[in-house]
């Protein structure tokens, strides 16, 4: 019976990857990316499509500027069912509620950092506007561009009276 070289080669290839729970066992949570955590919660991919690249899909959803997505949105992608789809809007949910955002007073740049640095781990640069109230809270922290590997383009815009 001929072998399928690329599956095979396929198949070496991820076995040589440390698997995600593995690494999550063996480091702990915050050694991992983002993309690695979705795929640990997703659990499997489906044929021709991995749980790494399912994750990745799910994160481009994430990364948009519409907020987090509903179970309703996250189950058209291909390879994620309603199970999936709750599963993930769930821990989104629940990581709001533990530690979310909301009423914390922002004194200083460094008060903002454990609010963006989820986007550190991203391929491309990100620009980033973190809007503030009088009281000086997060209302909402933003991508406003997204650019190259190195480096991002963002122009001001001036409204003349």
């Amino acid at each position: 019976m001929p072998q399928n070289t690329l599956y095979d080669s396929g198949r070496r290839a991820a076995a040589a990857q440390p698997q995600v729970r593995e690494r999550l066992a063996l480091e702990g949570a915050a050694s991992l990316s983002d993309a690695e955590l979705l795929a640990a919660l997703l659990g499997t991919g489906m044929r021709g499509k991995g749980v790494r690249d399912l994750a990745e899909e799910v994160l481009c959803l994430l990364d948009s500027p519409k907020g987090a997505p509903d179970a309703e949105m996250l189950a058209r992608l291909a390879g994620i069912g309603g199970a999936k789809a709750c599963a993930v809007c769930a821990a989104l949910e629940l990581g709001r509620r533990l530690y979310g955002t909301r009423d914390r007073k922002i004194s200083s740049p460094a008060d903002l950092w454990p609010i963006v640095s989820h986007w550190a781990d991203r391929k491309q640069e990100r620009f980033i506007c973190c809007s503030l109230n009088g009281a000086h809270e997060l209302i909402a922290a933003r991508v406003v561009s997204v650019g190259l590997v190195n480096r991002t383009v963002v122009h001001p815009f001036f409204d003349k009276p």
